[in-house]
């Protein structure tokens, strides 16, 4: 299937779009992993909204891929323990403590999400948020992309690859409008941003997608294969999920090494040391998911 790619300068198949944006590699540090998923949304004290079946083996898919490959720690938080603090960076609200080991994300170099998820492009703004497990009235239930979420920045994160296993969370509107360069900074460690655009599926089969991914991603395909994988088109139309990826860089052809031959084990295609100035948003043309537009 034809691929895209777009690239932007600081604020377009695969396709690929470019966005610009205007730490130094050191010892070998552990490898570590988190995984959050939120199955239960319906209860009391729970954020509200339909409850899923499947996001706790979307999560194990990663976790196990990571453990057989010997990583030196892996933490799996479930329901009411995935709470908004640890999806918020504490230079953007008080409460926020991602950087928390081994409560919250920002302290793996790998982290992953199952959830709700959904996105803005109004002229409220521009950005996409997913949904937490606890209701903790001194928190957000839905911290997003623009205003709570900063990963991998120099003082208190280390954060390199994200997976968004939920809707809309590398939605296509988003990003034309520069709504994930919040997330990253300049000279920070974040490089790539898994999700999709439109809805995604709560499935079996979805899961199994996952565990895929992840197995044969260790040392190449960090973003081709998250697009091949989890793309799925069921019959009828309007429905196909589509998986996308963002990845942060100092230039396109960096952006591109990341996407093809990155992986797990093998992050640095770009580097830590890399100016992440531009992002490139890869998709597959034609693409045409429920609660999204067709991709360009």
């Amino acid at each position: 299937m034809p691929r895209h790619t777009a690239s932007r300068f600081a604020p377009a198949a695969i396709a690929t779009l470019m966005l610009v944006f205007g730490w130094t590699e050191g010892a070998v540090a552990a490898k570590e992993g988190a995984a959050f998923g939120v199955n239960n949304f319906s209860g009391s004290g729970e954020c509200g909204s339909a409850d899923l079946r499947w996001s706790d083996e979307f999560i194990d898919g990663l976790l196990d891929a990571l453990d057989d490959h010997g990583w030196d720690s892996t933490e799996r938080w479930m329901n009411s323990a995935v709470d908004g603090r640890d999806w918020t960076d504490s230079s953007l609200e008080v409460w926020g403590a991602d950087e928390n080991d081994p409560y919250a994300v920002d302290h793996a170099d790998v982290g992953m999400i199952s959830s709700h998820g959904a996105h803005v492009h109004s002229s409220a703004g521009y950005y996409s948020y997913f949904v937490m497990g606890d209701d903790n009235t001194s928190e957000d239930c839905r911290p997003n992309s623009t205003d709570q979420m900063l990963f991998g920045n120099t003082s208190a994160g280390d954060l390199e690859v994200l997976i968004l296993a939920a809707c809309q969370t590398a939605h296509h509107d988003v990003w034309t409008d520069g709504g994930y360069f919040h997330v990253r900074e300049r000279d920070g460690s974040l490089s790539t941003w898994l999700g999709f655009h439109g809805d995604s599926y709560d499935s079996r089969s979805d899961a199994n997608r996952m565990e895929d991914y992840a197995q044969t991603s260790f040392y190449n395909g960090l973003g081709d294969n998250w697009i091949d994988e989890m793309y799925r088109n069921p019959i009828g139309w309007n429905n196909t999920q589509c998986p996308t990826a963002v990845v942060f860089c100092e230039d396109g052809r960096d952006c591109d090494r990341q996407f093809d031959y990155g992986g797990f084990d093998d992050r640095f295609k770009v580097a830590l040391s890399d100016v992440k100035r531009i992002s490139t948003y890869y998709y597959i043309s034609g693409c045409n998911p429920s609660n999204g537009g067709t991709l360009p």
